[in-house]
């Protein structure tokens, strides 16, 4: 029952829903500041009325299992720091990730172990069903915060080292031309049928979990 509901199409689609909400939410926040106006014709202008994904997206997501949220517009000519501002639409993205994990880790430190129980107690698939879908929003988000860090281009790592560097630095140059390669060479199992991204975050999750847990622990 528990390998089945960890492989539930139901969850995902939630956790998913929820991920990319936020995203454009907090991009909307910041296109609501310095708008462009096809920000308000798409439907995002302030993270109102958000139109997340277009017909394409939505079929890749129903038949492929993968979809991603339609980026926000912004207008960088009404930025009063151009920098400072990119900086922030940059990493708006990042920051939502981290927030929803941060706050669905709390939520199952306080309350994982008594769904839990309750499930052992009177068999409740829904209890189950609440317990996975709070581990899941975590694990899904830190994954998603880790892989958008990474200085690879299109993902906000590589832009954020793009804009805090100079013009014609050679590192940007390189992951411009090779960036596809060396993120198919991460993701290829190369190591003992292990990838070196499923490496990587197999070491990550664990030392942002212990993070989290120190920290809902105080309140206990």
């Amino acid at each position: 029952v528990i390998q089945r509901l960890q492989s539930i199409d139901v969850t995902q689609y939630a956790i998913r829903r929820i991920k990319c909400t936020a995203e454009v939410f907090t991009g909307g926040k910041i296109n609501r500041r310095f708008p462009a106006d096809r920000g308000v014709n798409h439907g995002k202008q302030g993270g109102r009325n958000l139109q997340i994904a277009d017909t394409a997206q939505i079929r890749h997501f129903a038949f492929i299992g993968f979809g991603w949220a339609k980026p926000v517009p912004i207008n960088p000519s009404r930025f009063r720091s151009y920098r400072k501002h990119s900086i922030l639409v940059i990493l708006s993205g990042v920051l939502s990730n981290f927030i929803l994990a941060f706050i669905f880790s709390g939520i199952l430190y306080f309350l994982g172990g008594i769904i839990f129980a309750e499930y052992m107690i009177n068999s409740s698939l829904l209890c189950l069903f609440l317990y996975y879908f709070l581990l899941f929003c975590v694990q899904i988000n830190l994954i998603l915060l880790i892989f958008n860090l990474l200085p690879i281009p299109p993902l906000d790592g590589f832009n954020l080292i793009a804009m805090l560097t100079k013009y014609g630095n050679k590192f940007v140059d390189f992951m411009n031309r090779y960036g596809f390669v060396v993120l198919l060479f991460m993701l290829l199992p190369f190591f003992n049928g292990s990838s070196m991204l499923t490496l990587f975050y197999n070491n990550a999750l664990p030392l942002f979990l212990s993070y989290f847990s120190f920290f809902w622990g105080l309140f206990v």
